[in-house]
């Protein structure tokens, strides 16, 4: 008996496709800036002190200015920063989707 995994219409190998058009393409620039720019604002929920979140991560205060300014937040912090602003790894990722509600409430257009 040979088992075979044959996608079925509407689904590609079992999962469902994604709704809606594609997001455009984002140069690495420009999803490195619209990253930091979801970072700021993330802490932003937390504190308005940037130093209070260095502390909270458990990082030097200049460190943690570097991740809201020029270099990407490490992956080995994201899930804690995640827990303590109470934003998704998602949304920190790939940033708010059109129609469904951003971290602050809004809910945006296409």
């Amino acid at each position: 008996m040979e088992l075979t995994l044959a996608p079925t219409p509407g689904t590609i190998f079992g999962m469902e496709k994604p709704a809606g058009r594609p997001r455009k393409q984002m140069t690495p620039s420009a999803y490195e800036e619209a990253f930091r720019r979801r970072v700021r604002n993330a802490r932003a929920l937390y504190t308005e002190n940037p130093k209070e979140m260095a502390r909270a991560l458990g990082v030097r205060e200049d460190t943690y200015y570097r991740y809201e300014s020029r270099t990407m937040l490490p992956h080995h912090l994201m899930q804690r920063f995640c827990e303590i602003t109470g934003v998704t790894l998602e949304w920190l990722i790939n940033g708010p989707k059109p129609g469904q509600p951003s971290h602050t409430g809004i809910t945006l257009s296409e």
